[in-house]
């Protein structure tokens, strides 16, 4: 009688064994993340703008799928900043934001590029010039 009750547990384990398995296997976030990619980022500022006060450079990537927007400092370069951001969903109708700032932390400067398509398992180039943020009235005679 103890034989038929070792084996009984034994195959009782076994069956659980592989049933914890299969759930597990089949199981899982349902919400998949799509393919991502990264992008290159590439920032300057217009031509008449001065960089001697800028302290810091954000960008940041939104769009469709994305529900937090992703974003990064860039590190500055001489005249550029430059910085690449990683695990980005794959998908159309990305936009893509910068904003410097001062050391007080001060918009400064804007710019933006969208749409743009980001293809899973590649490297996307963005560039940017950014324009003041609250640029001084045109001068009138």
């Amino acid at each position: 009688m103890s034989v038929f009750l070792c084996v009984g547990r034994a195959a009782s384990l076994v069956t659980t064994v592989l049933a914890l398995g299969v759930f597990a296997a089949c199981g899982g976030d349902e919400r998949a993340l799509p393919p991502a990619a990264s992008a290159d980022v590439k920032v300057m500022l217009g031509q008449a703008l001065s960089a001697d006060d800028v302290a810091r450079i954000r960008v940041e990537v939104h769009g469709p799928g994305i529900p937090t927007a992703l974003g990064m400092d860039l590190v500055r370069d001489g005249n550029t900043w430059n910085g690449t951001l990683h695990d980005i969903p794959a998908g159309a109708d990305r936009f893509f934001t910068a904003n410097a700032y001062d050391a007080a932390s001060t918009l400064l400067y804007a710019g933006h590029v969208s749409p743009m398509a980001i293809h899973a398992g590649r490297v996307a180039a963005v560039f940017m010039v950014l324009q003041q943020a609250n640029p001084h009235p045109p001068f009138e005679n």
